[in-house]
């Protein structure tokens, strides 16, 4: 998708520790989980934070990304700011 923001967090497809950052966006970021998706080895989890709507994603060979399908500056800014917290607190969990 042309439009979509994505980061890659990290390169393994652990489910721990997508549950890990999962727990850091909901009490540390404060975002708001929308949907929940598990499949053998993928994982979509929909959140949104104030008016902003990403996802986290577990991808079986891929790793753990967030994205956004908006690419708009508030979007980014957001991704990278949570991607930032998630890179900060991950040994605090």
């Amino acid at each position: 998708m042309e439009n979509k923001v994505e980061i890659l967090i990290s390169n393994k497809s652990d489910w721990a520790l997508f549950e890990k950052y999962a727990h850091i966006i909901e009490k540390t970021v404060t975002a708001t989980l929308t949907n929940k998706n598990d499949g053998l080895d993928q994982r979509y989890w929909d959140y949104m934070l104030n008016t902003v709507k990403f996802t986290l994603h577990l991808e079986h060979y891929i790793g753990i990304m967030l994205y956004s399908y908006s690419n708009d500056d508030k979007s980014k800014n957001a991704l990278h700011e949570i991607a930032l917290i998630l890179k900060e607190n991950k040994s605090k969990y």
